[in-house]
């Protein structure tokens, strides 16, 4: 049984999306490569210069798109400073 609602398309090759999250530093802005995306969010690999956490709200632009609101649904470390992300938007309409 497939749990996901949305069908997922694998990103165009080496597209970039600009995530920004709160730090101890404030607000920071970085890139990301996106992995696949749907209507309902996105997973996206980045390299982990902060730590990330499930529940941690951020906001992405992904292409043309607006800013989406979103947060974090997942994380999973692929190597030592690399991190994939599972991202859900707030509001996908």
């Amino acid at each position: 049984m497939n749990r996901r609602k949305h069908i997922r398309f694998n990103g165009d090759d080496n597209q970039l999306v600009n995530i920004t999250f709160s730090s101890e530093m404030g607000k920071v802005e970085i890139p990301a490569l996106l992995v696949n995306e749907s209507f309902s969010g996105c997973s996206l690999v980045i390299t982990s210069i902060t730590s990330f956490n499930k529940g941690e709200t951020v906001s992405l632009i992904v292409g043309k798109m607006e800013i989406k609101a979103a947060h974090i649904c997942w994380v999973k470390e692929l190597d030592e400073h690399i991190l994939k992300l599972g991202i859900e938007y707030d509001d996908p309409a």
